[in-house]
């Protein structure tokens, strides 16, 4: 009935001292005591209550889940259904908190702060591929703004070196979902300032 081993099933019975009688010469749980003991536990299922509970946790989600699909560490998937919980329905799986699914596509169809993790990154594809396209040769050819990496190649330098002209406004740079992009003209201009004492070099 619970789906567990006959040595699991001696452990519950010993553990929480059930009481046995033998029937056909077998020791057995009177069914009424093992209905009251299975009603006041929530760890072991039968087979309906399994059932059951996998349509439940198809239509839910647990909250770490909602994070991750919105981009969001732990911590801050919590955060936001604590903010949110009068839009976000929590159910108990097997005494485990989830947000049912409806409630979730309810609230994000209704506010315009949090982004899929998914329409992010096609969001950043979809910019990146209208700042550059590529010659016949496959070598980039860059318009507006570039990735931070493609700007440390372009300079010959690395990721800290760049985000340190960003920071000191040598290069102009915008966030297009969670990249970061730098201008590419400044990057020309850095590169043909500096090209006379080889301090940058471009790719």
């Amino acid at each position: 009935m619970l789906a567990v081993s006959d040595d699991t099933a001696r452990e519950l019975i010993e553990r929480h001292k059930l009481p046995m009688m033998m029937v056909a010469q077998k020791l057995r749980v009177p069914k009424a005591i093992f209905d009251h003991w299975y009603e006041t536990q929530d760890h072991y299922h039968n087979t309906e209550d399994r059932e059951r509970d996998q349509a439940t946790l198809e239509t839910s989600m647990t909250v770490p889940e909602m994070g991750r699909l919105l981009g969001l560490d732990r911590r801050m998937a919590w955060a936001l259904y604590y903010k949110e919980r009068d839009h976000l329905e929590m159910i108990r799986v097997a005494e485990r908190p989830r947000i049912t699914k409806r409630s979730f596509e309810k609230w994000y169809a209704y506010q315009d702060e949090y982004r899929l993790l998914s329409e992010q990154n096609a969001a950043e594809t979809d910019a990146i591929e209208s700042m550059q396209h590529e010659q016949d040769d496959g070598k980039p050819v860059y318009k507006d703004f570039i990735s931070v990496d493609d700007a440390a190649d372009f300079l010959g330098l690395n990721r800290r070196q760049v985000y340190h002209l960003i920071e000191s406004d040598q290069l102009g740079a915008k966030k297009t979902g969670r990249k970061l992009l730098v201008r590419f003209t400044d990057l020309q201009t850095i590169a043909k300032e500096e090209s006379e004492d080889g301090k940058y070099c471009s790719a």
